[in-house]
């Protein structure tokens, strides 16, 4: 078991070139994350926060009632050309993981309900589809982007509420950690 998972990840690097890549800390800062709506409020973070056992979680408290796309976002975190000096391509793809952690108070009604909430990613451009995520649950989320369809695209990094009935209103607070991201691009085609 233990060569099996070095020689997959031997074969990994050997099959796609590294052109970026991100991994947050939050034990003191945002990490260059800042808040986005469309409202233009700013929301208050708290970095090296603790849940469930695992520290350095960034706390975000929302100080409006949303009524539109809103989350946080990074705006050069995955910039190609300063980190390895390539120009982007098309088919470059993107992997991130992370941790996500939406709190409920058991009776303040700050997500639209006590159901799992609507939450996505966009990354390297592509808005990936929503992923229900339950309240008061530590989660990690992997995606796996497709190859990108242009020789030119983003480079921001974006977690986001965008889906009616799930957008947060003011007070509610989430939580983010583990954020690893990287674009990729196949050596052999």
């Amino acid at each position: 078991m233990f060569g099996l998972g070095s020689t997959i990840g031997k074969d990994y690097n050997r099959e796609h070139l590294l052109l970026a890549e991100y991994k947050s800390d939050f034990t003191s800062t945002s990490s260059g994350f800042l808040h986005f709506d469309d409202s233009g409020t700013t929301n208050a973070f708290a970095a090296g926060q603790t849940i469930g056992g695992f520290s350095d979680w960034l706390r975000v408290t929302n100080n409006t009632n949303e009524a539109d796309n809103s989350g946080i976002r990074h705006s050069s975190a995955l910039n190609v050309a300063s980190q390895t000096g390539e120009s982007e391509a098309t088919g470059d793809f993107a992997i991130v993981s992370y941790m996500i952690y939406i709190y409920h108070d058991g009776s303040t009604d700050h997500w639209g309900g006590t159901d799992a909430v609507s939450h996505y990613i966009k990354v390297h451009s592509d808005q990936q589809a929503a992923r229900e995520i339950e309240l008061n649950t530590i989660t990690r989320v992997n995606v796996i982007t497709s190859g990108h369809g242009d020789s030119s695209y983003s480079d921001k990094l974006i977690f986001g509420f965008d889906t009616a009935g799930d957008l947060p209103q003011d007070g509610a607070v989430y939580y983010i950690r583990d954020i690893h991201s990287r674009i990729l691009r196949k050596k052999y085609t």
